[in-house]
């Protein structure tokens, strides 16, 4: 795994494309221990991977990777509400999976064009992808509010970090509560350089130290030319899986009760080899 940094001075988007590229559009590296793919949109598809079964969510992801080789890279996603989980013995003293429907998802999802679970969220981000958009970019798009229902694959309920250049701070709400955990919590988010065609997903294990705060995910990204960027669900919900090899695993509660992800698939029209 190559081991880079994204800090100011060094990190030009523009550097990237042809080491993407010849990763066959998915090129992982680390930046300390944070563990990130840098992706170019024209080349992927994203899709919700959503567990409906009465399985642990890691079966989920192994499931849809073996069923298409051209998904290579899979995180979790949405947030959820743990305290709807039905059942605090369940929940303390079970070891199987929970039920998707038992716990309420946090933010509209969108799956090819239509809302299929999520309670609305119209002061949170979302993070959609669209390919009807291939042609004129953005593929990937994101905002404050519910998702577009119109969208390929979206989420809502999101922590934003970057909206469209402007950078977030503890004005808003939900920004604030995220940056009040601690330095070392969990996080894994996903960033765009319009200008640039490129997507980075980064995720930072729980328990990482001395850890990164929001505020510094947020700079670190803004110093480094991207223009969006918003967080997922963190903690030990941070899941990353990656050419069928688990980077990171989830805890145990949150494999059991964890149902929303999202897939990025190699786009077969790209002409890059891939694996």
């Amino acid at each position: 795994m190559a081991q880079f940094s994204i800090t100011t001075g060094f990190f030009n988007a523009n550097d990237w494309r042809g080491s993407v590229i010849a990763g066959g559009g998915f090129f992982e590296f680390t930046d300390g221990a944070l563990q990130c793919v840098m992706l170019i949109d024209d080349f992927v598809s994203v899709r919700v991977i959503r567990r409906t079964a009465l399985e642990l969510f890691d079966a989920t992801v192994d499931n849809a990777v073996r069923a298409d080789p051209l998904l290579k890279l899979v995180i979790n996603g949405s947030y959820g509400d743990n305290q709807t989980v039905a059942g605090s013995l369940t929940r303390l003293f079970g070891s199987g999976p929970i039920a998707p429907e038992q716990q309420e998802i946090i933010g509209r999802v969108v799956q090819s064009g239509v809302n299929v679970t999520g309670t609305s969220r119209p002061r949170r981000a979302f993070f959609a992808f669209d390919h009807t958009q291939r042609t004129q970019a953005p593929v990937c798009f994101y905002g404050v509010g519910d998702p577009p229902t119109s969208a390929d694959a979206a989420l809502g309920g999101l922590g934003p970090l970057l909206i469209n250049g402007s950078k977030f701070d503890d004005r808003d709400a939900w920004y604030a509560s995220l940056n009040a955990f601690a330095p070392q919590t969990g996080r894994i988010g996903i960033a765009s350089s319009t200008a640039n065609g490129l997507i980075l997903v980064f995720a930072q294990p729980q328990g990482t130290r001395p850890g990164t705060t929001v505020d510094q995910f947020r700079d670190k990204l803004s110093d480094a030319a991207f223009d969006n960027a918003v967080l997922l669900d963190g903690s030990d919900s941070v899941m990353l899986t990656l050419n069928g090899v688990r980077r990171i695993a989830q805890g145990s509660f949150k494999n059991r009760v964890t149902s929303i992800g999202l897939g990025f698939f190699y786009e077969a029209g790209s002409g890059l080899p891939h694996a």
